[in-house]
């Protein structure tokens, strides 16, 4: 789950809209996604923050709720540790 409004997630051309600067997420983003991590942002916070889903890199995957991916996957065994 990445935290926030996703903002490391943005594409670069919308990174580069906002901060002036190529997202140096990216690369990252990806190789963690070709190791099968999954990568989830919540479209509630997107949405708070004024970015459409098209603004995320389709490396992530949006989510409907952070709150009930945490009960979901919670019951699954995962919990959640705020870094």
């Amino acid at each position: 789950m990445i935290a926030g409004q996703g903002l490391l997630a943005l594409t670069n051309a919308t990174y580069r809209t906002r901060f002036k600067v190529d997202n140096p997420n990216l690369a990252l983003l990806h190789q963690l996604k070709v190791s099968g991590v999954q990568l989830l942002v919540c479209s509630q916070a997107m949405t708070e923050a004024g970015f459409a889903e098209d603004a995320m890199t389709p490396d992530v995957t949006i989510s409907l709720s952070a709150l009930t991916d945490f009960a979901v996957f919670g019951q699954q065994g995962y919990s959640y540790m705020r870094l």
